[in-house]
């Protein structure tokens, strides 16, 4: 997977990660959202991004569609720490190119 350095805010990379708004987004949704804090460290009080894939936020509902929706708007209310997110993820043409791949890895293990 290609590394967007262009979608870096380097002025924000010594910034905590600001999760105030996350809570809003929690309790409008309750159960149907997580995050999932993963390559971050709490330092002087705050939390920084160690890495890429620092947070994870998991929209739950019947529809894939529904779901990434409550995912993105879960993950809009990141800020800080030079975070961005891939707009990509969980959208029809995603899935469909995920789908692909996993057949042509069937036939590949046949």
């Amino acid at each position: 997977m290609e590394t967007r350095p262009d979608l870096v805010r380097i002025r924000e990379t010594e910034r905590p990660i600001d999760l105030a708004s996350t809570y809003d987004v929690a309790k409008k949704y309750g159960d149907s959202i997580r995050f999932y804090p993963a390559s971050i460290e709490l330092r002087n009080g705050g939390l920084y991004a160690l890495k890429s894939r620092a947070i994870s936020v998991v929209g739950v509902s019947e529809s894939i569609e529904t779901a990434r929706q409550i995912a993105v708007e879960g993950i809009e209310t990141v800020k800080g720490g030079a975070l961005w997110f891939r707009k990509d993820i969980g959208s029809r043409e995603h899935i469909g190119k995920s789908m692909k791949h996993l057949e042509e890895l069937r036939r590949l293990q046949q």
